[in-house]
């Protein structure tokens, strides 16, 4: 057997670093939902490559479909990119997609 992630559990945000979990908990028992601004990009690539080719953005925007009220705005998938490049923005109130960063980042990932 295999322990893999499947769809329920990535929609219902069960599959989230424990972080995110904590600061949605403290956000609802503060009562704030901050609007906010996620810019994501890779850091550095591995020894020897200078760019890389973006996948998984399918997968991210139908795991983000049904949120109202945010705002996306990505690279087209295959589109070649560098560092420190912007891929994906999401704006939007934080407790609306903040718990799916985890999955987010694991699409674009291990695509």
């Amino acid at each position: 057997m295999f322990h893999i992630a499947n769809a329920d559990d990535i929609k219902k945000g069960r599959l989230t670093d424990i972080y995110f979990k904590r600061t949605e908990e403290i956000l609802e028992a503060a009562g704030k939902n901050p609007v906010v601004k996620a810019e994501i990009f890779l850091k550095g690539f591995p020894e020897g490559y200078r760019w890389g080719i973006l996948a998984g953005i399918e997968e991210t925007i139908k795991l983000l479909s049904d949120i109202d009220k945010i705002s996306i705005r990505c690279m087209p998938e295959g589109m070649v990119f560098k560092d420190f490049q912007p891929v994906m923005v999401i704006e939007g109130k934080y407790l609306d997609f903040g718990i799916y960063e985890t999955a987010i980042l694991g699409f674009l990932c291990q695509a």
